[in-house]
């Protein structure tokens, strides 16, 4: 309580959010969030950071909500899109000046996550992405994605090896400015953010790490996914070239912050898709039905 003629306690911005879409995980991925956490905090003792860990996927809420106690915060969307959909709307709720983007598995070390934010706020980096130097892989995913970053540097002339690694941090200015223009809510994602990043001249910085998968039992058929994003990257390669215009933004949820209970759950934004803007040729109701089929069709 505060005495008469005390002045107020100031709040503490963040230095740095860290920011976990969880889908369907293992069971221990609380376990292992809890003590990425503890160690990251005794790595980084004078900076404050928020924790943040957020799902599109119903059978994780249960999970999430034990998080809380810990101090982490947690969100549900209320519609499933996919890692990049559930980015696109939960990272305009973080606080910190920089926000990091780590797969729930928590592939590399909290010391080269420390590193990496603290390298990109001495860069002044807008987007600082991850180059994976070491991962465990087969020769099929190697292959494949080798070809595909060949073939997104071909196409957008993006100078970067790695477009695919889930790690990247990213200024306040790089949140507000590139999530609108993201139209993919699945794989594409990271890919998209460094494409747009790059067109719009913002300040790149890159990270190399040892990359280790937490997961060894991974359904997502290569193939078929290949294809996907190629069609991504053509929808991309459209887009950019017609400029911003071409994309407007679609509600189709809501973003609840969840607490120990679920009766004291909030509604603290919208969950949106970025689509194509036909100039009201198509309807809006039309546009997500197609769209929630294809995403259905490569589940």
């Amino acid at each position: 309580m505060r005495l008469k003629g005390e002045p107020a306690l100031k709040s503490v911005t963040p230095e740095f959010s860290i920011v976990f879409p969880v889908g369907r995980e293992d069971p221990g991925f609380t376990q292992r969030l809890c003590k990425f956490m503890t160690e990251l905090q005794r790595l980084l003792p004078h900076d404050k950071i928020e924790f943040v860990a957020a799902t599109d996927v119903c059978e994780t809420i249960d999970a999430l909500r034990t998080l809380i106690p810990y101090g982490f915060r947690c969100f549900q969307l209320t519609t499933w899109l996919g890692k990049g959909g559930t980015l696109k709307s939960v990272l305009p709720l973080t606080n910190g000046r920089f926000s990091c983007l780590l797969d729930a598995d928590t592939p590399i070390s909290p010391k080269d996550v420390a590193n990496a934010l603290v390298s990109a706020r001495s860069h002044k980096a807008d987007v600082l992405f991850c180059v994976r130097s070491k991962r465990q892989h087969g020769a099929l995913r190697i292959t494949l994605s080798t070809a595909y970053n060949a073939l997104v540097n071909l196409m957008f002339h993006t100078h970067v090896r790695d477009h695919q690694a889930g790690f990247k941090v990213l200024s306040r200015r790089a949140i507000n400015t590139i999530l609108p223009l993201i139209r993919t809510d699945g794989f594409g994602f990271d890919t998209e953010l460094l494409v747009w990043a790059k067109k719009l001249g913002f300040v790149l910085s890159v990270f190399y790490a040892e990359w280790n998968e937490k997961r060894s039992d991974s359904t997502i058929p290569p193939l078929r996914t290949a294809l996907t994003m190629l069609a991504d990257l053509l929808a991309l390669r459209y887009s950019t070239l017609k400029g911003t215009p071409l994309l407007k933004r679609v509600t189709v949820g809501k973003v609840l912050e969840l607490s120990h209970c679920e009766k004291l759950d909030k509604e603290v934004g919208k969950e949106y898709m970025t689509t194509f803007n036909w100039n009201g040729k198509a309807p809006e109701r039309l546009l997500r039905t197609a769209y929630f089929r294809l995403l259905k069709a490569h589940s």
